[in-house]
């Protein structure tokens, strides 16, 4: 891969890194973040003006970029698989979706991907769709025109995150893996079977000490109807703490741990940048995977 720049437009915050080829694999050459980020198409000038202050500096370099944006902008919807050489078949699948959940909208209002997801234990087959509306996609886009940097790809965070796992971690090639991202109120779940995309779900979390039930709960309901065993789970998110992180170990029977999305890499950051990135790690798990490569994206369907 080239050197890329990575922008993960966060709830809350915008989290930004820059990765490049080294000589002994990938090598994270800046890390960046500020309070400000995109929460729609018409609320973005905040991290606009922050961002022009630095960016086409740390920009300096990069061939390509990648944008992360969170599930509150996505419109996701799962479905039984569809032959996904029938694009029409499927476009006239997402446009009654949309029409029935956004009446105000149309299908070219939305970039659309559809990702076949493995059969589960009873052998259904079923697809999921990733809708991001394209205002909000341009006011992200936008941003991104003051580096002189072409854009390669925009990814649900989530799904970035998926690609951070795999790279991260290879032996998720061939196990089974349960990725959690923790936000405020919800949580992104999915499960990769052998580094394919097995299940995906969305989940609210009333409290912070809810989140273990809330996990025992979704481990059951997976073990019963998607994958036969789970080999390990990965949390990642702002909403993720110690504290939280070792009651839901206590709770559930399958092995939990942080994701750490710059364990396969090197660094040229200095000691106080290493510092807050060993920190850090959960937050920016978007971020770098979305500047890696994507393993699943050779099986995503875009309808526009």
């Amino acid at each position: 891969m080239d050197t890329t720049l990575s922008l993960y437009f966060g709830n809350e915050r915008t989290y930004i890194s820059k990765v490049e080829p080294g000589q002994k694999g990938l090598e994270l050459t800046d890390i960046g973040v500020i309070a400000e980020t995109v929460k729609s198409d018409t609320d973005y000038m905040d991290a606009l003006t922050r961002l022009e202050s630095f960016l086409p500096q740390m920009a300096e370099g990069a061939v390509s970029a990648t944008i992360a944006v969170p599930v509150d902008n996505i419109f996701v919807h799962q479905f039984p698989a569809l032959d996904t050489s029938d694009t029409k078949q499927l476009r006239r699948m997402l446009e009654f979706e949309i029409k029935n959940a956004y009446p105000q909208h149309s299908f070219d209002d939305f970039t659309s991907a559809v990702y076949p997801m493995c059969p589960r234990l009873d052998g259904t087959a079923m697809m999921v769709a990733i809708m991001m509306e394209k205002k909000y996609l341009m006011a992200c886009e936008f941003i991104l025109t003051m580096t002189g940097v072409p854009l390669k790809n925009i990814q649900a965070s989530h799904f970035a995150a998926n690609g951070a796992l795999l790279y991260n971690y290879p032996d998720a090639h061939n196990s089974i893996c349960l990725l959690i991202g923790m936000q405020e109120n919800y949580c992104d779940v999915s499960v990769l079977k052998n580094g394919e995309l097995a299940y995906y779900n969305l989940l609210v979390i009333p409290s912070p000490e809810s989140f273990p039930e809330v996990c025992e709960k979704e481990i059951e309901k997976l073990l019963s109807g998607y994958v036969p065993f789970i080999d390990m789970c990965f949390c990642y998110g702002p909403a993720l703490q110690s504290t939280i992180l070792e009651a839901a170990r206590a709770a559930v029977s399958v092995p939990m741990q942080r994701l750490n999305p710059f364990r396969m890499m090197t660094s040229r950051l200095q000691a106080d940048e290493r510092e807050f990135c060993a920190k850090a790690a959960h937050l920016f798990v978007p971020a770098i995977g979305a500047s890696l490569p994507q393993p699943m994206i050779q099986a995503e369907v875009r309808l526009g």
